[in-house]
């Protein structure tokens, strides 16, 4: 209720926290809000804030699907049933004009002239800082708008609202463009923004004919568990090479081949080049394994005489799947299909504490 004091409270508490760096939603609804406290009403608010500060991420998914669900969003809405009458404060996001911007030159400006970058700093949370930067580069801006249903029926309808005390009236900042009309007027640059996503992000599954590359595991008696370590090692070296692009985890007992003593991992890249990583990566990235195992668990070897490449065909019907995970600069930073390997991936825990780790650094 609005004159319930605590309840509105709660409320300025919480969207504070989801807003820190959108100042113009923060300020607009901490304004909305001041606004229905003065008129004192036993009226009723809802509010609703999807705010991912992203806007390369927006543009990038909704130019994909079209579903509108990705796109940045708040509503307010005071239910004054005692008066029949319902005041709505919505979200939107529009341009001031249609700037000449190229995605290499905010990719050249905000993220060091490399697009992996965007992803980079999405995942240590680094784009909140700029993403209003960002905004402002390519010409837009959160907006917002206000109506009043009065008996069922559209009372009045303004386009950013500005208050004072009880009083509501339009401002004076146009929306000359609508977003869906920006994207339509810089098609160029949307397509890049989703096909940088496509290739760093989203990646695609590699054909039963390409090679990964098996891990061939020796395990000695003292060692009872050997996936965890495995997967750290792994998950480590892939930290030290700054490998960028998509990696599909599989692993195996020896037993299943008639190896009593062997733990055997398979794995498939593919680079954010839509390449396979070549032998001689293969090799070094073997070697620099080993030394991980013999750090963290020293009962662990690998076997470099029957760790080779192998068809992906073979992982895909012998081994089991352990999770899909997406890397730039040798960091995860995106779970795919993610709901499949939650429970008894040691690979997948070990990507989240990474994560985690990188959070709070």
């Amino acid at each position: 209720m609005v004159n319930n004091k605590s309840y509105l409270k709660e409320i300025k508490e919480k969207y504070s926290f989801c807003l820190y760096h959108n100042d113009s939603w923060r300020r607009s609804i901490r304004d909305y809000l001041e606004y229905v406290e003065e008129k004192n009403t036993e009226a009723t608010i809802q509010i609703s804030i999807f705010n991912p500060e992203n806007i390369l991420e927006t543009i990038a998914f909704y130019n994909a699907t079209g579903e509108d669900k990705y796109l940045p969003k708040f509503s307010l809405v005071v239910d004054n049933q005692h008066d029949n009458e319902i005041e709505i404060f919505e979200d939107c996001l529009f341009a001031d004009n249609v700037r000449d911007c190229g995605l290499s030159e905010i990719v050249e400006e905000f993220f060091d002239g490399d697009p992996s970058k965007i992803f980079f700093k999405s995942h240590c949370h680094e784009i909140y800082e700029i993403n209003s930067k960002i905004l402002q580069r390519l010409g837009l801006m959160y907006g917002c708008n206000y109506k009043k249903i009065v008996n069922y029926d559209i009372a009045e309808e303004l386009r950013e609202p500005s208050v004072r005390s009880e009083s509501i009236y339009e401002g004076n900042r146009p929306f000359n463009i609508e977003f869906d009309n920006w994207l339509d007027k810089n098609p160029e640059f949307t397509e890049s923004v989703k096909n940088v996503f496509q290739k760093c992000l989203i990646g695609s599954q590699l054909a039963n004919d390409h090679l990964g590359y098996t891990l061939n595991i020796k395990i000695g008696n003292e060692c009872n568990v050997y996936g965890p370590p495995v997967a750290e090692a792994i998950l480590n070296v892939f930290e030290k090479k700054k490998f960028n692009g998509r990696c599909e985890y599989f692993a195996v007992d020896g037993i299943i081949f008639g190896m009593v003593d062997r733990y055997l991992v398979g794995i498939e890249l593919k680079t954010t080049e839509n390449k396979v990583p070549p032998f001689s990566w293969w090799r070094d990235f073997t070697k620099k394994v080993d030394q991980e195992l013999n750090r963290i668990e020293p009962a662990l070897e690998i076997d470099h005489t029957h760790s080779k490449p192998c068809d992906i065909k073979l992982f895909r019907l012998r081994y089991l799947p352990r999770g899909i995970v997406q890397f730039v600069q040798g960091m995860p930073v995106a779970v795919l299909d993610a709901d499949e390997f939650e429970v008894d991936s040691h690979f997948i825990a070990y990507v989240h504490d990474k994560q985690r780790l990188k959070i709070q650094q």
